[in-house]
């Protein structure tokens, strides 16, 4: 006899004979051996789905897990990433940056994180300052994978945010750090004058108060290259990684002023958190040693930053060849004659200008750099 399945409540269950039993009002009606295995699969199915769900949750090689993370920053969350450590002004720039990313619903963003947020409540944001193409995503990957905690950014990238930074654009305590380009930066303690444009308090909202920063530099003359390649391919999916032509070098007038005002930006970028941090704690980070001495370099940051980590998985991230958003060395010449002496004009300032600065003693070997 059929079964209306449109009728009162229908309870299923499962004899020792793997027969099944529908009791549907007063009435008892038995499947025949097809039902039965429908249902069996159906069970099976769900079986399944449920373990690979809390193998996702709980042991997923990509999630956040307690072997993963150091005693003190792994805590109990609502979901993978612990979202509801944002604040309410991170939520806004958090979804902004989700709907850019992914902005169809076809398109939607992996449930499983690489990282965690984590209370920030009694914390100010701690920048990661440097000019552009220094390795600032190079070093977020780095604090991440050691830390099991998510950095953030002033910016939403895209690209990052598909490729395991879902922090991009929080810019609170509840980050590790906040990555940042700007030089002009707000500092905790520090009066800033009322009688500003409106417009111009408006924009300041949103930008992070620091109540420390970790200033990356680079050699100007690779740093200011692989920002012109960024820029060139903006609009591409490898916008990190992918190259500019030859002729968008060397004598290309756009590019000879490009290097005239971005060796003046890398400049200020310096003097922005050096000489106008108002004493906040700062530590300064050499790209090119830490490429050599990536431990003892992320110990320091470890150490400025006051978080947990384990010795252990600090090694085995600094044994990992991490060149995700490396770009591949070009074997022609970027820089003219004129454009390397002004570079180097421009760093022999710096240096005369950080004289009394210990921990800027490294730029002086960038006069002695092989140019690109």
């Amino acid at each position: 006899m059929p079964i209306n399945r449109n009728s009162c409540h229908t309870h299923i269950k499962i004899n020792v004979n793997k027969h099944v039993c529908i009791h549907k009002q007063a009435s008892m009606f038995r499947c025949n051996k097809k039902s039965t295995t429908i249902y069996l699969l159906l069970l099976l199915v769900a079986l399944v789905c449920c373990t690979f769900k809390n193998h996702q949750i709980n042991g997923g090689r990509d999630t956040v897990n307690s072997s993963d993370i150091p005693n003190g920053t792994k805590r109990k969350c609502s979901d993978t990433i612990c979202s509801e450590y944002l604040t309410e002004d991170d939520h806004v720039h958090f979804d902004y940056c989700k709907r850019r990313t992914w902005p169809t619903q076809r398109q939607r963003e992996p449930k499983e994180s690489a990282c965690q947020f984590m209370d920030g409540s009694e914390r100010h944001p701690v920048a990661l300052a440097s000019y552009p193409g220094s390795g600032n995503t190079w070093v977020r990957g780095l604090l991440q994978e050691v830390t099991g905690l998510c950095t953030g950014g002033v910016y939403c990238d895209v690209a990052l945010r598909r490729s395991g930074f879902p922090g991009e654009e929080v810019r609170s305590g509840a980050v590790l750090v906040v990555k940042t380009h700007q030089t002009d930066p707000r500092w905790s303690g520090v009066h800033y004058d009322k009688k500003l444009p409106l417009i111009y308090y408006k924009k300041l909202k949103h930008i992070p108060i620091f109540d420390s920063a970790i200033l990356l530099v680079r050699c100007p003359f690779a740093a200011i290259v692989a920002e012109h390649n960024r820029l060139l391919n903006v609009n591409s999916i490898d916008t990190h990684t992918a190259h500019g032509a030859p002729e968008e070098f060397g004598n290309n007038s756009q590019w000879d002023d490009f290097v005239l005002e971005q060796a003046k930006t890398w400049q200020e970028t310096i003097f922005s958190y050096v000489v106008n941090n108002y004493n906040h704690p700062l530590l300064i980070i050499s790209f090119e040693e830490l490429q050599i001495n990536r431990e003892a370099e992320l110990r320091r940051m470890l150490d400025f930053l006051k978080v947990p980590y384990s010795a252990s998985r600090l090694k085995r991230v600094v044994q990992q060849d991490y060149t995700k958003y490396k770009r591949k060395k070009m074997e022609f010449k970027h820089y003219t004659r004129e454009q390397e002496e002004y570079v180097m004009e421009v760093i022999q300032e710096t240096i005369d200008a950080m004289a009394g600065h210990q921990q800027l003693n490294f730029i002086a070997n960038y006069l002695h750099t092989t140019v690109p």
